[in-house]
């Protein structure tokens, strides 16, 4: 069987099975392995249906049932790796394509090996994945049919939306000041009709405003100055012109939003004064409010570069003041 790769929204998977040798004890060689052996989290032992976990420093290698083992490369990457050498019947003639005779041989000597690893990049996969299996000493192939290639492929892609929605964050308000400029900015949802431009069009204010509308890529942005008893106030509204793939959008309460009606909004306030950015956001999103304007969940990667974003923006805008 040929890996299975899946991706969704950055998360990559992969998934596969072989067969290794019984005497190749996989927490061993982990825990021989200087690279690896930092990033091991647990032991699980499931027995009987019953889970029992133990650390690195008590294992004994003796235990019936199969074992899991899970290694944790922080925000970018986990891999599990599970060994059936006390379980041979795992897997039956309803998944393998193998002759009886084929099985007779495999079992008396091997045992299953699955892994699964997801990550933010499918080469960071491979690279775990290949380092583990050159640990083998004579892995073999496996042959399953092709009901068991599609279930697997169906947890993988559920395994990568659950590394997706773990790192959800509700998107609060960021503001950013500093003696001279304050920056505020926030991440929404809204009905995906009427588009920016027919707002803004419908809005006597926004058009007298209005100071440029463009597109770049999949983004439509719209820029505004606002006077206000001669202070001014700057203005970014930008949404995506794309469709949202199912699962991309999420409330604050876990549902998920229909990408083909709803879309990401986003609005940056700049300005000289603090109350001024809070009046004219409350003022932008009375606007919008119309649109089922809401709080929606964003990856943490996401908010954390749009921090800096705003941060470096505002350092330029300190430089060019003096």
């Amino acid at each position: 069987m040929k890996d299975i790769e899946r991706e969704f929204q950055g998360w990559h998977g992969l998934f596969g099975v072989v067969y290794k040798k019984d005497e190749d004890d996989l927490v061993t060689l982990v825990r021989n392995d200087q690279e690896l052996r930092p990033f091991f989290k647990k032991i699980m032992i499931l027995e009987f249906g019953n889970p029992s976990f133990v650390s690195l420093d008590d294992w004994s290698g003796d235990y019936r049932g199969m074992i899991s083992i899970r290694l944790d490369f922080g925000r970018e990457s986990q891999a599990a790796f599970t060994d059936y050498r006390g379980d041979k019947s795992f897997l039956g003639d309803a998944d393998l394509d193998m002759t009886g005779d084929e099985l007779l041989y495999i079992k008396d000597k091997y045992s299953l090996f699955m892994y699964t690893i997801t990550g933010k990049s499918r080469e960071g996969n491979q690279r775990i994945r290949d380092r583990l299996l050159d640990m083998l000493t004579d892995p073999k192939v496996v042959k399953v049919y092709q009901r068991f290639e599609d279930f697997q492929a169906g947890l993988l892609e559920e395994v990568c939306m659950q590394r997706f929605n773990d790192e959800l964050i509700v998107a609060e308000e960021i503001e950013v000041t500093s003696n001279k400029y304050c920056i505020m900015w926030d991440y929404l949802t809204r009905r995906r009709e009427p588009v920016l431009q027919e707002v803004i069009g419908k809005n006597e204010e926004l058009m007298n405003a209005l100071t440029i509308l463009e597109s770049e890529e999949d983004m439509l942005y719209a820029g505004f100055t606002f006077n206000h008893n001669g202070e001014s106030v700057s203005v970014t509204l930008s949404e995506p012109t794309t469709t949202y793939r199912e699962g991309r959008l999420i409330t604050p309460e876990g549902k998920s939003l229909d990408g083909t009606e709803y879309n990401s909004f986003s609005l940056t306030i700049w300005s000289k004064d603090r109350k001024l950015n809070a009046k004219y956001r409350d003022k932008i999103k009375a606007y919008f409010s119309r649109y089922d304007l809401r709080k929606v969940r964003a990856p943490r990667h996401f908010i954390d570069e749009s921090f800096s974003y705003l941060e470096n923006s505002l350092m330029q805008m300190n430089e060019q003041e003096k």
